[in-house]
């Protein structure tokens, strides 16, 4: 049920970079719409779920470490101490915070979690790509649920405005988020690639699929880069 869950979020989640991409400048005014900022507060928990479970596989894959149980009781622990306190942020809409700041240390930690993942995985047998996969999730354990608290942590969103222009206007910070740019998207196109790949036998249309999303993905790519650069 867990891995079930894991998929279908991860599957969420991606829909949701897309979209983001698409309207990274105009997003988010949620401010002014009581309805919306509760739908922003209800779609960041399967978001949240996914890298904290992330976390808990990755324990085991890389570190050898098998307590389900008990580690999923850390998962839904954390899950809801990080909803409640990204719910508050979104009430008040009175916190601020240093973008250059915040994104340095961010991105810090999660270069931190994805070399000791690499340098855990690196010797094993897996394919390059996915080694690739774990490592980009370690790197986004620390990044996604950093960046969907960044979204609220500006005063600028209670008034309803585009805080991102002014946001990540340096240029270390439009590096930060190139990287998680780039993390996503590997992270969320080997995930649809390896559980479409599931129900489908055939090597051929397993390669057209593998084409299909390193094109599709490619796009987004291209459209995403365009805008943090063009900001």
């Amino acid at each position: 049920m867990v891995s079930w869950a894991h998929r279908i979020t991860g599957l969420v989640l991606v829909l949701l970079v897309l979209v983001h991409i698409v309207g990274f400048k105009s997003a988010p005014e949620s401010g002014r719409f009581f309805l919306i900022t509760f739908f922003q507060w209800v779609l960041s928990i399967p978001v949240i779920f996914h890298a904290f479970n992330g976390a808990r596989v990755m324990q085991y894959e890389c570190w050898g470490r098998r307590d389900d149980e008990n580690m999923l009781r850390w998962v839904l622990g954390l899950l809801g101490i990080f909803v409640c306190l990204l719910g508050l942020f979104m009430i008040t809409g009175e916190q601020q915070v240093s973008p250059f700041f915040y994104w340095m240390l961010a991105t810090a930690g999660g270069l931190a979690i994805g070399y000791a993942a690499w340098v855990r995985i690196w010797s094993t047998r897996h394919s390059v790509f996915w080694k690739l996969q774990r490592v980009s999730g370690a790197f986004l354990v620390v990044v996604i649920p950093a960046y969907v608290l960044f979204l609220h942590l500006q005063p600028a969103v209670k008034a309803g405005e585009n805080f991102l222009s002014n946001g990540i206007a340096s240029l270390p910070v439009k590096g930060a988020y190139v990287a998680l740019l780039i993390a996503a998207l590997y992270h969320g196109g080997y995930g649809v690639w390896s559980v479409a790949s599931d129900y489908v036998s055939s090597q051929t249309l397993q390669k057209g699929l593998v084409a299909a999303v390193v094109l599709i993905f490619g796009v987004f790519f291209w459209i995403g880069l365009r805008t943090i650069i063009g900001i």
